[in-house]
């Protein structure tokens, strides 16, 4: 998903949440879980490229699936409690 999605869609699940919750700690955790939670794409892309590692180039490796390998450790649902929790 691209960054402008991952920003819409937290904002809106942050909205619900709020209305729901009505707590800005829960809105605030979601939305920082769901636009942050890429940045293991940083990690993957350093361990695939080493140092020829740009930051531009980043999100374009990685919307086309042109990784070696790919862990992408963020991306679990065992961490979305651990996510909720924070």
């Amino acid at each position: 998903m691209r960054v402008k999605a991952h920003i819409a869609t937290s904002a809106i699940l942050s909205g619900v949440l709020f209305w729901i919750y009505r707590s800005p700690y829960v809105v605030i955790g979601a939305f920082l879980s769901g636009v942050f939670i890429d940045l293991d794409h940083l990690l993957e892309c350093y361990l695939n490229y080493g140092l020829k590692f740009n930051m531009w180039k980043t999100a374009e490796v990685c919307e086309e699936c042109r990784l070696k390998t790919a862990r992408f450790f963020l991306h679990s649902y065992e961490l979305a409690l651990g996510y909720a929790l924070f």
